[in-house]
Protein backbone atom coordinates (compact mmCIF):
# COMPACT_ATOMS: atom_id res chain seq x y z
CA UNK A 1 0.00 0.00 0.00
CA UNK A 2 2.89 2.38 0.82
CA UNK A 3 4.39 2.15 -2.68
CA UNK A 4 1.03 2.87 -4.26
CA UNK A 5 0.67 6.05 -2.20
CA UNK A 6 4.22 7.07 -3.16
CA UNK A 7 3.49 6.36 -6.82
CA UNK A 8 0.32 8.47 -6.94
CA UNK A 9 1.90 11.32 -4.99
CA UNK A 10 4.99 11.37 -7.21
CA UNK A 11 2.93 11.47 -10.40
CA UNK A 12 0.90 14.43 -9.16
CA UNK A 13 3.96 16.38 -8.01
CA UNK A 14 6.04 15.71 -11.10
CA UNK A 15 3.32 16.45 -13.61
CA UNK A 16 2.35 19.70 -11.90
CA UNK A 17 5.98 20.81 -11.72
CA UNK A 18 6.79 19.76 -15.29
CA UNK A 19 9.43 21.94 -16.87
CA UNK A 20 7.43 22.87 -19.95
CA UNK A 21 10.01 23.88 -22.48
CA UNK A 22 10.32 24.71 -26.06
CA UNK A 23 10.75 22.96 -29.32
CA UNK A 24 14.12 21.13 -29.23
CA UNK A 25 14.92 17.52 -29.75
CA UNK A 26 15.19 14.70 -27.30
CA UNK A 27 13.52 11.33 -27.34
CA UNK A 28 10.36 10.72 -25.36
CA UNK A 29 9.05 14.26 -25.75
CA UNK A 30 5.57 14.89 -27.04
CA UNK A 31 4.79 16.74 -30.23
CA UNK A 32 1.75 18.81 -31.00
CA UNK A 33 0.14 17.69 -34.18
CA UNK A 34 -2.74 18.25 -36.52
CA UNK A 35 -1.90 15.57 -39.08
CA UNK A 36 -3.33 15.48 -42.55
CA UNK A 37 -4.57 12.09 -43.65
CA UNK A 38 -3.10 10.28 -46.63
CA UNK A 39 -4.48 11.20 -50.03
CA UNK A 40 -5.31 9.24 -53.19
CA UNK A 41 -6.42 5.62 -53.06
CA UNK A 42 -5.88 2.30 -54.77
CA UNK A 43 -3.14 0.90 -52.53
CA UNK A 44 -2.93 -2.72 -51.37
CA UNK A 45 -1.28 -4.37 -48.36
CA UNK A 46 -1.16 -8.15 -48.16
CA UNK A 47 0.62 -10.83 -46.14
CA UNK A 48 0.36 -14.06 -44.20
CA UNK A 49 0.01 -14.84 -40.49
CA UNK A 50 2.51 -17.43 -39.29
CA UNK A 51 1.87 -18.89 -35.83
CA UNK A 52 4.57 -20.55 -33.77
CA UNK A 53 3.82 -23.96 -32.23
CA UNK A 54 4.12 -22.50 -28.72
CA UNK A 55 1.29 -20.09 -29.53
CA UNK A 56 -0.92 -22.61 -31.30
CA UNK A 57 -0.76 -25.03 -28.40
CA UNK A 58 -1.75 -27.91 -30.67
CA UNK A 59 -0.34 -31.31 -31.54
CA UNK A 60 2.34 -31.27 -34.20
CA UNK A 61 0.15 -33.30 -36.54
CA UNK A 62 -2.58 -30.65 -36.36
CA UNK A 63 -0.85 -27.29 -36.01
CA UNK A 64 1.27 -25.70 -38.70
CA UNK A 65 2.77 -22.33 -39.53
CA UNK A 66 -0.51 -21.00 -40.93
CA UNK A 67 -3.98 -20.41 -39.58
CA UNK A 68 -5.80 -23.45 -40.97
CA UNK A 69 -8.93 -21.38 -41.37
CA UNK A 70 -8.83 -20.17 -37.76
CA UNK A 71 -10.07 -23.57 -36.58
CA UNK A 72 -7.95 -23.50 -33.44
CA UNK A 73 -7.76 -19.81 -32.57
CA UNK A 74 -9.41 -16.44 -33.10
CA UNK A 75 -7.37 -14.04 -35.26
CA UNK A 76 -7.90 -10.60 -36.76
CA UNK A 77 -5.78 -8.05 -38.60
CA UNK A 78 -6.51 -4.33 -38.88
CA UNK A 79 -4.71 -1.07 -39.63
CA UNK A 80 -3.34 1.01 -36.78
CA UNK A 81 -4.13 4.27 -38.59
CA UNK A 82 -7.68 3.08 -39.39
CA UNK A 83 -8.73 0.55 -36.72
CA UNK A 84 -12.11 -0.04 -38.33
CA UNK A 85 -10.40 -1.34 -41.49
CA UNK A 86 -9.99 -5.11 -41.10
CA UNK A 87 -8.21 -7.42 -43.51
CA UNK A 88 -9.84 -10.47 -45.03
CA UNK A 89 -8.15 -13.68 -43.82
CA UNK A 90 -8.44 -16.88 -45.86
CA UNK A 91 -8.02 -20.51 -44.78
CA UNK A 92 -4.23 -20.42 -45.24
CA UNK A 93 -3.69 -17.34 -43.09
CA UNK A 94 -3.29 -14.91 -45.98
CA UNK A 95 -4.83 -11.45 -45.56
CA UNK A 96 -5.40 -8.45 -47.83
CA UNK A 97 -6.28 -4.78 -47.43
CA UNK A 98 -7.43 -3.14 -50.64
CA UNK A 99 -8.23 0.34 -51.93
CA UNK A 100 -6.06 2.06 -49.32
CA UNK A 101 -5.00 5.69 -49.43
CA UNK A 102 -1.40 6.51 -50.24
CA UNK A 103 0.60 7.07 -47.06
CA UNK A 104 2.16 5.22 -44.13
CA UNK A 105 0.42 2.25 -42.51
CA UNK A 106 1.03 -0.37 -39.81
CA UNK A 107 -0.69 -3.76 -39.72
CA UNK A 108 -1.83 -4.93 -36.27
CA UNK A 109 -2.58 -8.60 -35.63
CA UNK A 110 -4.51 -9.94 -32.63
CA UNK A 111 -4.59 -13.67 -32.01
CA UNK A 112 -6.23 -15.47 -29.08
CA UNK A 113 -5.29 -19.09 -28.48
CA UNK A 114 -7.63 -21.83 -27.27
CA UNK A 115 -6.30 -21.29 -23.75
CA UNK A 116 -7.46 -17.66 -23.93
CA UNK A 117 -3.98 -16.11 -24.12
CA UNK A 118 -3.82 -12.94 -26.23
CA UNK A 119 -0.96 -12.28 -28.67
CA UNK A 120 -0.32 -9.05 -30.61
CA UNK A 121 1.99 -8.03 -33.42
CA UNK A 122 2.72 -4.68 -35.11
CA UNK A 123 4.35 -4.56 -38.52
CA UNK A 124 7.07 -2.16 -39.55
CA UNK A 125 6.00 0.99 -41.41
CA UNK A 126 4.48 0.23 -44.81
CA UNK A 127 4.65 3.17 -47.21
CA UNK A 128 2.22 3.27 -50.11
CA UNK A 129 2.78 5.74 -52.93
CA UNK A 130 1.86 6.08 -56.58
CA UNK A 131 5.12 4.48 -57.69
CA UNK A 132 4.75 1.59 -55.21
CA UNK A 133 1.04 1.14 -54.43
CA UNK A 134 1.42 -2.49 -53.27
CA UNK A 135 3.22 -3.66 -50.11
CA UNK A 136 3.62 -7.10 -48.58
CA UNK A 137 4.31 -7.98 -44.93
CA UNK A 138 4.27 -11.22 -42.96
CA UNK A 139 3.04 -11.56 -39.39
CA UNK A 140 5.12 -14.06 -37.38
CA UNK A 141 3.52 -14.65 -33.97
CA UNK A 142 5.55 -16.31 -31.20
CA UNK A 143 5.46 -16.57 -27.41
CA UNK A 144 7.33 -13.23 -27.26
CA UNK A 145 4.14 -11.55 -28.55
CA UNK A 146 2.12 -12.59 -25.50
CA UNK A 147 0.11 -9.48 -24.51
CA UNK A 148 -0.07 -9.41 -20.73
CA UNK A 149 1.34 -6.01 -19.70
CA UNK A 150 -0.10 -2.54 -19.23
CA UNK A 151 1.01 1.00 -18.54
CA UNK A 152 -0.89 4.03 -17.24
CA UNK A 153 -1.01 7.67 -18.28
CA UNK A 154 -2.14 10.64 -16.22
CA UNK A 155 -3.06 13.71 -18.29
CA UNK A 156 -3.06 17.27 -16.91
CA UNK A 157 -3.26 20.74 -18.37
CA UNK A 158 -0.53 23.32 -17.74
CA UNK A 159 -2.36 24.48 -14.60
CA UNK A 160 -2.10 21.03 -13.06
CA UNK A 161 -5.75 20.10 -13.55
CA UNK A 162 -6.62 16.52 -14.48
CA UNK A 163 -8.01 16.23 -18.01
CA UNK A 164 -10.78 13.68 -18.36
CA UNK A 165 -12.60 12.34 -21.42
CA UNK A 166 -9.39 12.11 -23.47
CA UNK A 167 -9.15 9.66 -26.35
CA UNK A 168 -5.78 7.93 -26.10
CA UNK A 169 -4.74 5.39 -28.74
CA UNK A 170 -1.87 2.95 -29.08
CA UNK A 171 -1.64 0.38 -31.90
CA UNK A 172 -5.14 1.48 -32.97
CA UNK A 173 -6.71 0.61 -29.59
CA UNK A 174 -8.02 2.96 -26.91
CA UNK A 175 -6.93 3.38 -23.31
CA UNK A 176 -9.63 3.14 -20.64
CA UNK A 177 -9.88 5.19 -17.44
CA UNK A 178 -9.74 3.57 -14.00
CA UNK A 179 -11.37 4.77 -10.77
CA UNK A 180 -8.27 6.74 -9.76
CA UNK A 181 -8.31 8.84 -12.94
CA UNK A 182 -5.49 7.08 -14.77
CA UNK A 183 -5.77 6.08 -18.41
CA UNK A 184 -4.94 2.36 -18.64
CA UNK A 185 -3.49 0.90 -21.82
CA UNK A 186 -4.74 -2.21 -23.60
CA UNK A 187 -2.83 -5.39 -22.87
CA UNK A 188 0.47 -5.28 -24.79
CA UNK A 189 3.50 -7.50 -25.37
CA UNK A 190 6.65 -6.86 -23.33
CA UNK A 191 8.83 -4.24 -24.99
CA UNK A 192 6.03 -2.97 -27.24
CA UNK A 193 6.72 0.46 -28.74
CA UNK A 194 4.75 2.84 -30.91
CA UNK A 195 3.08 6.20 -31.22
CA UNK A 196 0.61 7.31 -28.56
CA UNK A 197 -1.98 9.87 -29.66
CA UNK A 198 -3.76 11.92 -26.98
CA UNK A 199 -6.91 13.78 -28.04
CA UNK A 200 -8.36 15.98 -25.26
CA UNK A 201 -12.09 16.78 -25.40
CA UNK A 202 -12.86 19.58 -27.87
CA UNK A 203 -14.50 21.82 -25.26
CA UNK A 204 -11.23 22.02 -23.30
CA UNK A 205 -9.43 23.80 -26.18
CA UNK A 206 -6.30 21.75 -25.55
CA UNK A 207 -3.82 20.59 -28.18
CA UNK A 208 -3.73 17.10 -29.63
CA UNK A 209 -0.31 15.60 -28.98
CA UNK A 210 1.56 12.53 -30.17
CA UNK A 211 4.53 10.93 -28.46
CA UNK A 212 6.68 7.88 -28.92
CA UNK A 213 6.11 5.52 -26.03
CA UNK A 214 9.32 4.79 -24.07
CA UNK A 215 10.74 1.42 -25.11
CA UNK A 216 10.52 -0.07 -21.61
CA UNK A 217 6.93 0.94 -20.85
CA UNK A 218 5.72 -2.67 -20.98
CA UNK A 219 7.77 -5.12 -18.98
CA UNK A 220 7.15 -7.91 -16.47
CA UNK A 221 9.47 -6.53 -13.79
CA UNK A 222 8.09 -3.00 -13.37
CA UNK A 223 4.78 -1.15 -13.33
CA UNK A 224 5.04 2.13 -15.25
CA UNK A 225 3.09 5.38 -15.15
CA UNK A 226 3.53 8.33 -17.53
CA UNK A 227 2.65 11.89 -16.55
CA UNK A 228 1.77 14.09 -19.53
CA UNK A 229 1.03 17.82 -19.55
CA UNK A 230 -1.16 18.92 -22.47
CA UNK A 231 -0.82 22.58 -23.52
CA UNK A 232 -3.58 24.91 -24.60
CA UNK A 233 -4.31 24.74 -28.33
CA UNK A 234 -1.98 27.06 -30.24
CA UNK A 235 1.01 26.68 -27.91
CA UNK A 236 3.82 25.00 -29.82
CA UNK A 237 6.17 24.16 -26.93
CA UNK A 238 6.78 20.48 -26.36
CA UNK A 239 5.00 19.33 -23.18
CA UNK A 240 6.96 17.68 -20.36
CA UNK A 241 6.74 13.89 -20.17
CA UNK A 242 7.42 12.15 -16.84
CA UNK A 243 7.87 8.42 -16.39
CA UNK A 244 7.65 6.66 -13.04
CA UNK A 245 8.70 3.02 -12.74
CA UNK A 246 7.94 0.86 -9.70
CA UNK A 247 9.46 -2.59 -9.19
CA UNK A 248 6.74 -5.19 -8.86
CA UNK A 249 8.17 -7.05 -5.87
CA UNK A 250 5.13 -8.66 -4.31
CA UNK A 251 5.42 -8.85 -0.55
CA UNK A 252 8.76 -7.03 -0.61
CA UNK A 253 9.99 -3.44 -0.43
CA UNK A 254 9.20 -1.53 -3.65
CA UNK A 255 11.84 0.72 -5.21
CA UNK A 256 10.61 3.90 -6.85
CA UNK A 257 12.63 5.22 -9.83
CA UNK A 258 11.80 8.59 -11.32
CA UNK A 259 12.66 9.73 -14.86
CA UNK A 260 12.02 13.08 -16.49
CA UNK A 261 13.19 15.23 -19.38
CA UNK A 262 13.31 19.00 -19.61
CA UNK A 263 13.39 20.80 -22.94
CA UNK A 264 14.78 24.32 -22.92
CA UNK A 265 13.14 26.89 -25.17
CA UNK A 266 15.00 27.70 -28.34
CA UNK A 267 16.57 31.14 -28.43
CA UNK A 268 15.08 33.54 -30.89
CA UNK A 269 17.28 34.61 -33.75
CA UNK A 270 17.14 37.99 -35.43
Amino acid sequence: MLWRILLITAVVILVISGCGGGGGGGGGGGSITNPLGPVASGGTISGTIFIDQSVAGMRNDVASSSLHGKTFMDASVFLEESPSTFGQIDSTGKFTFENLSMGSWHVIARVRSLSGRLYKFRSSTLNLNTSQPVQQTDVPLSSADFADYQTKIQVKDLNGNLVGRCKIKLWGEYFTMDEAGYYVSPMMPAGAAGLVRIEPPADKELAVIEMQLPADSFQPENANVLGVSVPTYGITNRPPIVKISVAQNRGKVAFLRLFGKCHRPRRRTA
